[in-house]
């Protein structure tokens, strides 16, 4: 095993824990990931407050950024998600789901 992930719910719910979580697996030699939505990156000076402490052993980040709950806060909170990660040097993706248009009927990404 090399990697452990911290996700499910919002892990920066609690960030303090979080951070001594990342700070453990990263001492005994664990890659370190987390899967989030965003939640609490309303702006970018509030994403470096709570990525910031973790972001110089968390090798990757993936964002949840679905059409599933799509809206305009969700979007820039993924937005800023991304931006502070790439600025910390933090390997990012986006993880999507396939939507249905308004009908229902055909697939969009």
């Amino acid at each position: 095993m090399e990697w452990t992930y911290f996700e499910s719910g919002e892990p920066f719910l609690y960030s303090p824990v979080l951070v001594r979580g990342i700070e453990e697996a990263a001492r005994t030699g664990f890659k370190v990931g987390i899967v989030t939505n965003g939640y609490r990156s309303t702006t970018v000076e509030i994403t470096i407050r709570w990525l910031g402490p973790a972001g110089g052993k968390v090798a990757n980040l993936s964002v949840n950024w679905a059409l599933f709950h799509w809206d305009e806060k969700i979007s820039r909170q993924g937005r800023n998600t991304c931006f502070v990660a790439q600025e910390l040097k933090i390997s990012v993706g986006v993880i999507t789901i396939v939507g249905l248009d308004e009908n229902g009927d055909e697939p969009v990404t």
